[in-house]
């Protein structure tokens, strides 16, 4: 079985420079947009830098405040068996009733959540 907390890093780096090349792409600067996004600038380099595993409330909150969508950020997201691969891992097994992706990614996601949700997901 693969290594989840070596597998979640590299997921996490993955989602960081997502998030930042359109933070970038946008024109905002790290700290001016962790702060116009009301999130902590160290918190928020930790996100880019893949130093953290991102909530979903958060990714929503990101995603919001650069007017994307969550998909935007997630789709095509490499399996975590094909990152184990690629690291050389050994093949990660998965419990026959694991459970699957949900079909709405935004799904818990809403001001009952303390989350605002993104432009798509209302």
């Amino acid at each position: 079985m693969g290594n989840p907390s070596e597998e979640k890093f590299l997921l996490s780096v993955e989602l960081g420079k997502r998030v930042a090349a359109e933070r970038e792409r946008q024109g905002f600067g790290k700290e001016e947009f962790a702060l116009e996004a009301r999130i902590d600038p160290g918190y928020y380099a930790q996100v880019e830098g893949g130093e953290r595993n991102v909530s979903m409330c958060m990714l929503c909150q990101i995603a919001l405040h650069l007017n994307r969508d969550i998909a935007f950020f997630t789709e095509g997201m490499p399996d975590p068996d094909m990152l184990a691969a690629d690291i050389g891992l050994a093949e990660r097994r998965r419990h026959p009733n694991a459970a699957k992706p949900a079909d709405n990614p935004a799904e818990g996601c809403d001001e009952s959540t303390g989350c605002a949700g993104t432009p798509d997901s209302k």
